[in-house]
Protein backbone atom coordinates (compact mmCIF):
# COMPACT_ATOMS: atom_id res chain seq x y z
CA UNK A 1 0.00 0.00 0.00
CA UNK A 2 0.86 3.38 -0.63
CA UNK A 3 2.05 5.71 2.25
CA UNK A 4 0.63 8.85 3.11
CA UNK A 5 3.18 12.07 2.39
CA UNK A 6 4.22 13.86 5.39
CA UNK A 7 1.49 17.04 6.55
CA UNK A 8 3.50 19.96 6.41
CA UNK A 9 3.35 22.74 8.95
CA UNK A 10 1.00 25.30 7.87
CA UNK A 11 -1.36 28.75 8.82
CA UNK A 12 -5.09 28.85 9.14
CA UNK A 13 -4.59 32.07 7.06
CA UNK A 14 -2.00 30.11 4.19
CA UNK A 15 -4.45 26.78 4.03
CA UNK A 16 -6.86 28.81 1.66
CA UNK A 17 -4.44 29.10 -0.62
CA UNK A 18 -3.79 25.27 -0.89
CA UNK A 19 -7.01 24.09 -0.39
CA UNK A 20 -7.29 23.57 -4.01
CA UNK A 21 -4.44 20.75 -4.48
CA UNK A 22 -6.41 18.59 -1.09
CA UNK A 23 -2.71 19.19 0.79
CA UNK A 24 -2.36 17.15 3.93
CA UNK A 25 -1.75 19.72 6.72
CA UNK A 26 -0.76 20.34 10.18
CA UNK A 27 -2.73 23.18 11.40
CA UNK A 28 -2.39 24.90 14.98
CA UNK A 29 -5.52 26.33 16.32
CA UNK A 30 -8.14 26.82 19.63
CA UNK A 31 -11.20 25.44 19.39
CA UNK A 32 -14.05 27.56 19.22
CA UNK A 33 -17.03 25.10 19.02
CA UNK A 34 -18.86 23.65 21.76
CA UNK A 35 -18.79 19.51 21.47
CA UNK A 36 -21.80 18.69 19.51
CA UNK A 37 -22.39 21.99 17.90
CA UNK A 38 -22.26 20.53 14.64
CA UNK A 39 -22.70 17.28 14.93
CA UNK A 40 -20.26 14.25 15.92
CA UNK A 41 -16.85 14.63 15.21
CA UNK A 42 -16.97 18.14 13.98
CA UNK A 43 -15.22 21.18 15.68
CA UNK A 44 -14.19 24.41 14.54
CA UNK A 45 -10.07 25.76 15.23
CA UNK A 46 -9.59 29.44 14.64
CA UNK A 47 -6.12 31.23 14.66
CA UNK A 48 -5.59 34.21 16.49
CA UNK A 49 -6.83 36.83 13.97
CA UNK A 50 -10.56 35.03 14.20
CA UNK A 51 -10.16 33.20 11.41
CA UNK A 52 -11.74 30.10 11.48
CA UNK A 53 -11.43 26.14 9.68
CA UNK A 54 -14.44 23.82 10.18
CA UNK A 55 -12.29 20.19 11.16
CA UNK A 56 -14.13 17.19 10.10
CA UNK A 57 -12.76 14.64 12.71
CA UNK A 58 -12.89 11.13 12.88
CA UNK A 59 -13.92 8.45 15.67
CA UNK A 60 -10.56 7.68 16.62
CA UNK A 61 -10.30 10.57 19.24
CA UNK A 62 -12.82 12.06 21.25
CA UNK A 63 -13.96 15.87 19.81
CA UNK A 64 -11.34 18.36 21.86
CA UNK A 65 -12.49 20.70 24.73
CA UNK A 66 -13.88 24.42 24.11
CA UNK A 67 -10.94 26.83 23.94
CA UNK A 68 -8.02 23.93 24.10
CA UNK A 69 -5.37 24.74 21.74
CA UNK A 70 -4.32 21.94 19.46
CA UNK A 71 -1.87 20.84 17.02
CA UNK A 72 -4.31 18.87 14.12
CA UNK A 73 -3.41 17.14 10.76
CA UNK A 74 -5.62 16.04 7.94
CA UNK A 75 -6.22 16.94 4.18
CA UNK A 76 -7.66 20.20 3.41
CA UNK A 77 -10.95 19.64 1.45
CA UNK A 78 -12.58 22.38 -1.00
CA UNK A 79 -15.79 21.27 -2.18
CA UNK A 80 -19.46 23.26 -2.08
CA UNK A 81 -19.59 23.55 1.17
CA UNK A 82 -16.90 25.43 1.64
CA UNK A 83 -12.92 25.03 2.73
CA UNK A 84 -12.37 22.34 5.96
CA UNK A 85 -10.11 19.84 7.37
CA UNK A 86 -10.65 16.33 7.38
CA UNK A 87 -9.18 14.28 9.61
CA UNK A 88 -8.71 10.86 8.41
CA UNK A 89 -8.41 7.19 10.32
CA UNK A 90 -4.81 7.38 11.28
CA UNK A 91 -4.91 11.87 11.44
CA UNK A 92 -4.61 12.49 15.37
CA UNK A 93 -4.80 16.43 17.18
CA UNK A 94 -2.28 17.01 20.23
CA UNK A 95 -2.58 19.68 22.71
CA UNK A 96 -0.42 22.55 21.72
CA UNK A 97 0.66 25.93 23.80
CA UNK A 98 -2.09 28.46 24.13
CA UNK A 99 -1.86 30.68 21.20
CA UNK A 100 -3.48 33.67 23.13
CA UNK A 101 -6.18 36.26 22.91
CA UNK A 102 -8.33 35.75 20.03
CA UNK A 103 -9.36 38.60 18.07
CA UNK A 104 -12.82 39.29 16.52
CA UNK A 105 -12.54 39.47 13.16
CA UNK A 106 -13.92 42.63 10.74
CA UNK A 107 -16.55 41.11 8.05
CA UNK A 108 -18.01 42.56 5.62
CA UNK A 109 -21.95 41.23 6.42
CA UNK A 110 -23.08 42.36 2.80
CA UNK A 111 -20.25 40.67 0.70
CA UNK A 112 -18.92 37.81 2.92
CA UNK A 113 -15.58 35.73 1.12
CA UNK A 114 -15.47 32.39 1.72
CA UNK A 115 -12.16 33.20 4.04
CA UNK A 116 -14.91 34.60 6.65
CA UNK A 117 -16.47 31.47 7.04
CA UNK A 118 -16.14 30.31 10.54
CA UNK A 119 -14.84 33.33 11.63
CA UNK A 120 -15.44 34.96 15.14
CA UNK A 121 -17.33 38.04 15.26
CA UNK A 122 -19.48 40.44 17.12
CA UNK A 123 -22.25 42.28 15.80
CA UNK A 124 -24.87 44.63 17.31
CA UNK A 125 -28.06 45.14 16.46
CA UNK A 126 -32.21 45.08 16.81
CA UNK A 127 -33.70 42.06 17.28
CA UNK A 128 -36.81 41.94 14.42
CA UNK A 129 -37.72 38.64 15.33
CA UNK A 130 -37.21 35.65 17.77
CA UNK A 131 -38.04 31.73 17.49
CA UNK A 132 -37.07 29.00 19.66
CA UNK A 133 -33.51 28.40 18.11
CA UNK A 134 -33.16 31.64 16.36
CA UNK A 135 -32.93 35.42 16.32
CA UNK A 136 -33.05 37.77 13.57
CA UNK A 137 -31.17 41.05 14.30
CA UNK A 138 -31.11 44.27 11.87
CA UNK A 139 -27.63 45.57 11.67
CA UNK A 140 -28.35 48.90 9.81
CA UNK A 141 -27.96 47.71 6.00
CA UNK A 142 -28.57 44.37 6.60
CA UNK A 143 -30.48 41.76 8.58
CA UNK A 144 -28.63 38.06 9.71
CA UNK A 145 -30.09 34.97 11.02
CA UNK A 146 -28.72 33.84 14.57
CA UNK A 147 -28.81 30.05 15.10
CA UNK A 148 -28.50 29.71 18.80
CA UNK A 149 -28.20 25.34 19.30
CA UNK A 150 -30.08 23.55 22.35
CA UNK A 151 -26.49 23.13 23.26
CA UNK A 152 -25.80 26.27 24.29
CA UNK A 153 -28.24 26.24 26.43
CA UNK A 154 -29.63 29.77 25.90
CA UNK A 155 -33.14 30.28 26.01
CA UNK A 156 -34.17 32.58 23.20
CA UNK A 157 -37.36 33.52 25.50
CA UNK A 158 -35.81 36.05 27.21
CA UNK A 159 -35.11 38.51 24.62
CA UNK A 160 -37.98 40.52 23.28
CA UNK A 161 -38.58 42.22 19.57
CA UNK A 162 -36.50 45.65 19.73
CA UNK A 163 -33.93 44.54 22.42
CA UNK A 164 -30.63 45.61 20.76
CA UNK A 165 -27.73 42.75 21.53
CA UNK A 166 -24.73 42.40 21.09
CA UNK A 167 -23.58 38.97 19.71
CA UNK A 168 -20.79 37.05 19.36
CA UNK A 169 -19.80 34.51 17.55
CA UNK A 170 -19.08 32.01 14.47
CA UNK A 171 -20.14 33.23 11.35
CA UNK A 172 -21.44 29.82 9.12
CA UNK A 173 -22.32 31.16 5.80
CA UNK A 174 -25.00 28.96 3.94
CA UNK A 175 -26.97 30.16 0.40
CA UNK A 176 -30.18 31.35 2.95
CA UNK A 177 -28.31 32.73 6.07
CA UNK A 178 -25.60 34.28 7.57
Amino acid sequence: SASKPAPMPTTINAAADLASEAPRVVLTGTVVSPTQLLGRNQFVIQAPDGRGLLVQGNAKQPTPSLHQTIRVEGTLVLNDSGMSLRMYATDRWTPAPTEGRRAVRVVDLLAPSAEDEWSLIEVTGTVAAVNKQSLTLHLGETAIRIRIPTVLGYRTERVKKVDTLRVRGLLALTKDEH
